[in-house]
């Protein structure tokens, strides 16, 4: 791309800082240019390109790259899609926080993943959309999508056989798991550094296959997604 093109992408905002008197440093997830950092001036004055810039929310960005290399000039920031509910849910706000972070953990700067994206956008909607039914719900949500990115980062976990050896692994039994070599590994294979007991493993199998998990587990399998990323970190 040649610095000073007018560029355009839908987006969420993953962090803002300000800058002196009136600008803002605003980092973005895009749809199709990947994290994306910009310097907004007189953002924290002006109300005509910048509508207030909040996350949670999908905005229309308007920008051009700097020729060093820097932060991209935001020129506008058009709100597209409001969350209202979402914004007003501690527990659901907690929850989007966490996707956010996973996704600007697992995508380098500047490239694009259009389906990561996509994911995350479909937890804030179901989230705006029915957040007020509990933290239970939404965790369920957080753990769907965080599979979903791991497989769109290359991270998917390899679950029904051990992936030393490619022996079948029962769901009806424990299962050792390990995070960095990407599955179960049976003990023959030397093992991972997690033990899922069978209710957490068949549920962990059963959002991976289905989408849908036991309520009971879902808090592990955020926990256990977390980690995950936190060892796929770029």
């Amino acid at each position: 791309m040649n610095a000073g093109n007018l560029l355009e992408a839908r987006a969420l905002i993953a962090r803002k800082t300000p800058y002196q008197e009136a600008d803002l440093i605003v980092s973005w997830l895009t749809d199709h240019s990947g994290q994306l950092g910009t310097m907004a001036r007189g953002a924290r004055k002006s109300t005509r390109r910048f509508t207030s810039l909040e996350p949670l929310h999908t905005y229309a960005i308007c920008y051009t790259e700097s020729a060093a290399g820097g932060l991209s000039s935001l020129r506008e920031a058009r709100l597209v899609t409001l969350r209202p509910t979402l914004a007003s849910n501690l527990d659901a706000m907690s929850i989007a926080g966490q996707a956010i972070r996973w996704v600007r953990t697992l995508l380098p700067h500047k490239q694009p993943e259009p389906r990561a994206f996509v994911v995350l956008e479909l937890l804030l909607d179901a989230l705006e959309a029915r957040g007020e039914e509990g933290r239970s719900f939404a965790e369920g949500e957080l753990a769907k999508m965080g599979l979903d990115l791991l497989k769109i980062a290359g991270y998917e976990l390899q679950l029904d056989a051990c992936v030393s050896c490619e022996r079948p692994r029962p769901l009806d039994r424990s299962a050792y798991v390990s995070l960095l070599r990407g599955g179960v590994v049976c003990r023959a294979g030397g093992g991972g550094e997690r033990l899922l007991e069978p209710p957490v493993f068949t549920a962990l199998v059963g959002l991976s296959r289905e989408g849908t998990a036991e309520t009971t587990a879902v808090r592990e399998l955020v926990q256990l997604i977390d980690d995950a990323v936190a060892v796929h970190a770029v």
